[in-house]
């Protein structure tokens, strides 16, 4: 009896102990399940995460490269359907409009479309930004000027082709085509009247002035080489551009400043009281009066053919020979050129000296 208890007993602790266990493993299943789902639900949760956060990004990308493309369409439609003005030649026309084309920069379309293609590096240079760059501002002038481009005459905008740094100038002529000045408005000139100031016939102070057959800005070069010279010997900022600008027509300089027993350089020396010599286009006069403390200005053939000569100023020579020069019709302030290189070109050479 003792025997059957015991065994009684034994059975039913380990079925309560298999029991148990039985719970146990259920429970750990049920809590294995719970973390498994959950797991699932973070992993599907982040990949839904990335997968959005790539679309938009790649979405972010597609929509500016969309904006600069159609910008980049807009323009050079605007260039290419640009007609002829009356008056102009198609080859002055296709020149601008190459120039213009040119101005445009595509590098962030080629960027954008790099990083819409999965270029990682691309990416890495838009990084957070929101907006692509802007174009160089004379995208903008150069619309304005098409847009408008029977505003401005042929030889106006040629020389926005022939220096781009003059772009602004030429796209602000109508609202300056008007301007004219009195003599009592006339602008003297500023800075150190001992030493050659650089000037340009392009200057908006004087270069709208009606001037000969077209502006001062084409056809002053004369009037703003004898600027230079003029305030420089004479010491007196009274004797800008606009002055010579104003004198000038009065003589007929403006339409011919060098004519056959007569030219600018002469009359105005005499009228102003500077020693003047006319010389032969020849080197070696530039050099002897130049070594002689004359300053020169010299005649320049235009390059391109026609009859539009140049008037530089030639004040020195370097250490080197090679001629100083201030060219009223180039935005530098100012260059050094060996005289081999433009010998060829040498007109007339005009010396000056007090």
């Amino acid at each position: 009896m003792i025997n059957f208890n015991h065994r009684h007993y034994f059975i039913l602790y380990k079925g309560d102990f298999f029991m148990k266990q039985v719970k146990k493993v259920k429970r750990n299943r049920k809590i294995l399940f719970t973390v498994v789902i959950v797991a699932i639900i973070i992993c599907a949760a982040a990949i839904g995460y990335l997968w959005f956060a790539n679309q938009s990004r790649d979405n972010k990308y597609q929509s500016t490269l969309d904006t600069l493309e159609q910008q980049y369409t807009d323009y050079t439609t605007l260039v290419e359907n640009t007609a002829l003005p009356e008056g102009w030649s198609e080859s002055t026309l296709s020149a601008l409009k190459e120039k213009a084309l040119n101005a445009y920069d595509v590098s962030e379309i080629t960027l954008y479309q790099n990083a819409v293609d999965g270029d990682v590096e691309a990416q890495k240079k838009i990084g957070n930004s929101e907006t692509a760059k802007s174009q160089p501002e004379t995208v903008t002038v150069y619309t304005q000027i098409l847009k408008n481009l029977n505003a401005y005459p042929e030889n106006l905008a040629k020389l926005a082709i022939n220096d781009e740094s003059l772009l602004a100038f030429v796209a602000d002529y109508p609202n300056q085509k008007d301007k004219n000045l009195a003599e009592t408005e006339v602008p003297v000139l500023e800075g150190d009247m001992t030493l050659i100031n650089s000037l340009k016939a392009a200057d908006p102070r004087w270069g709208y002035l009606p001037f000969g057959n077209s502006l001062f800005a084409q056809s002053g070069a004369p009037e703003t080489a004898l600027s230079m010279v003029f305030s420089y010997l004479l010491e007196d900022p009274k004797y800008s551009p606009a002055y010579f600008a104003l004198w000038a027509p009065e003589f007929g300089y403006d339409i011919e400043p060098v004519k056959e027993n007569d030219n600018i350089f002469g009359g105005a020396s005499y009228a102003f009281g500077v020693n003047y010599t006319p010389l032969p286009g020849y080197e070696a006069y530039v050099n002897d009066s130049l070594s002689q403390g004359s300053v020169v200005i010299a005649e320049l053939a235009a390059q391109d053919g026609s009859d539009n000569n140049n008037f530089v100023v030639i004040p020195m020579a370097d250490e080197n020979g090679n001629w100083v020069i201030y060219d009223p019709l180039s935005s530098e302030l100012k260059k050094t050129v060996s005289p081999d290189d433009i010998k060829e070109q040498l007109v007339n050479v005009y010396a000056f000296w007090r």
